[in-house]
């Protein structure tokens, strides 16, 4: 039997192993395949979701930026947030950004309070054009917010619909559901931020004296020939953290900011009784410091009490539109009140007012 079997090739036939070749390199290619649709179809996707979650975030950014009015306020009793405003700022905003060279063409909004302290949405939330009643007292540690989710998904079509893949297609998977999402909150802080402030000391008393008149003269009428100079002195220069008035110093504030941040109660800064004629006539680089802050709006640090040569507790802080500012032997800042004190009171955060920026919250 076994000499038939050697005689018809049988055996030799069964120990043939010349198509195992091409059986290897089928097995190959497809390896290699799935390793290309590994690094170039879900990198590709990758750097997609890179690029929705960059427009899901400056979109969000920019509407929570519109919940409050961007001016300073008249009183410090804040409006309510503006839910539809911040929702037609995403509407706008998306569209400035892409997804595969494909601008964004919509987005899903919802807005409400974030729980600063626990890190976490509220149990306030909703679609932003139709916001339910809001809670009776909201919580000083709640921020109002906006969470933005962008998708390129389903067969609509809507900002370049699914992600289409290459070489994945060899294994069946055509396409790849993409989504990013962003919420950013506007809070007042209870420090303000370092370039919040310009290097002028407002005193608390003299504001209530002052603040319906226009023009305000802030100036020191013992170091300034400007003739409407008030005694006492509505307002002093201060540097902050130094008991030190050099030009370079204040003018470096001036232009930078501060140092630090300023705390409600907490921070005592040095007030002192003016500056060289030198501080609005060039600033670094041969700037012009009165073009910096001529005709716009800035805030003071208010103290209590308003005593040069020592260190003043901040209690507030006030918007002053800026009219004009003369250095030289003038050494006066020009201009009107353009809100209240923001002293620490209000439904949001410690409320110094809407200065700070819109945050990223996760």
């Amino acid at each position: 039997m076994i000499k038939e079997i050697k005689k018809w090739g049988i055996s030799k036939k069964w120990h043939d192993e010349s198509g195992v070749v091409f059986i290897l390199l089928i097995v190959c290619i497809l390896v290699i395949l799935g390793f290309a649709a590994l690094a170039i179809d879900v990198g590709h996707v990758m750097v997609v979701r890179n690029e929705l979650q960059n427009g899901a975030d400056a979109t969000a950014l920019a509407a929570a930026a519109r919940l409050f009015p961007h001016d300073p306020v008249v009183d410090a009793t804040f409006p309510p947030p503006n839910w539809t405003a911040a929702d037609t700022e995403a509407d706008n905003a998306i569209g400035m950004n892409k997804s595969d060279k494909v601008a964004l063409t919509s987005c899903q909004t919802e807005c409400g309070y974030w729980d600063v302290n626990a890190h976490a949405p509220s149990s306030y939330w909703g679609p932003c054009t139709a916001m339910p009643s809001p809670p009776s007292s909201i919580p000083t540690n709640w921020a109002p917010g906006i969470r933005v989710v962008v998708s390129r998904a389903g067969s609509s079509g809507a900002n370049g619909g699914p992600v289409q893949h290459f070489f994945a297609r060899v294994l069946g998977m055509n396409t790849s559901d993409v989504n990013a999402r962003a919420t950013a909150v506007l809070y007042s802080p209870g420090m303000l931020r370092s370039d919040a402030v310009i290097p002028v000391a407002i005193s608390r008393d003299a504001y209530y004296d002052h603040v319906n008149e226009n023009p305000v003269n802030i100036c020191d009428p013992y170091t300034s020939q400007y003739t409407g100079c008030e005694d006492p002195a509505l307002g002093q220069w201060t540097n902050f953290w130094l008991n030190r008035s050099d030009a370079a110093t204040m003018r470096e504030l001036l232009v930078a900011g501060t140092e630090g941040g300023l705390t409600l109660n907490q921070t005592s800064i040095w007030i002192l009784t003016g500056v060289t004629n030198t501080l609005y006539d060039a600033g670094p680089r041969g700037e012009n410091v009165q073009h910096l802050y001529a005709g716009q709006t800035v805030y003071l640090p208010v103290v209590d009490p308003l005593t040069p040569g020592i260190n003043s507790t901040v209690v507030g802080v006030v918007a002053f539109h800026i009219d004009q500012a003369i250095g030289s032997q003038m050494k006066v800042i020009i201009g009107h009140f353009t809100s209240d004190i923001y002293d620490g009171t209000g439904p949001i955060g410690p409320n110094w007012g809407p200065m700070d920026f819109a945050r990223l919250v996760q």
